[in-house]
Formats: C-alpha cells, sequence, structure tokens
C-alpha cells in the first residue's frame, strides 16, 4: 500500500489534499501545535543509509518522521 502524499494532505482553507484529520482534543482545540515532518537525515544529521535512534526507534537516513509536534519544532524533539 502507498502512503498518501503528505504535502498534499495538509489541511488549510483551500486543501490540495483529503487533511490529515484527528478526533484528539488538543489538537482541535490548539493553534500552537501541527504535525512536523522531516527525514532523519534532516534530523539527526546522518547519511541516507546510516542508522541512528529517534523516539527509541532505529531509523535510516532516508526515513520520513513524522511527530505531532509545537509549531516551529525544527527538529522534532517536542520542544521550542
Amino acid at each position: 500500500m502507498r502512503c498518501p502524499d503528505l504535502r498534499s494532505s495538509r489541511h488549510t482553507a483551500k486543501p490540495s489534499g483529503a487533511g490529515i484529520i484527528t478526533s484528539q482534543t488538543d489538537a482541535l482545540n490548539s493553534d500552537r501545535t501541527t504535525i512536523g515532518i522531516a527525514t532523519a537525515s534532516q534530523i539527526r544529521g546522518i547519511g541516507a543509509t546510516v542508522s541512528a535512534v529517534w523516539a527509541g526507534v532505529t531509523v535510516v537516513g532516508s526515513d520520513a518522521l513524522v511527530m505531532y509536534t509545537y509549531g516551529g519544532d525544527a527538529t522534532l524533539d517536542g520542544k521550542i
């Protein structure tokens, strides 16, 4: 099964995709949180085939990391 293109799934006033939808109360009532997306190489500074641990999971540099976090969290560590 192919994953949808995350770029087109971002929910905006005029989404180009179906949007990412949640029923989590904190997410529905906050204007400070968002979905953070980056590759492991961007977050961990590793090569595309090098492995590292992120949030307790072994990832390689080419993996896409997705996290519910604060807007402005450039390192996907849950802090701004």
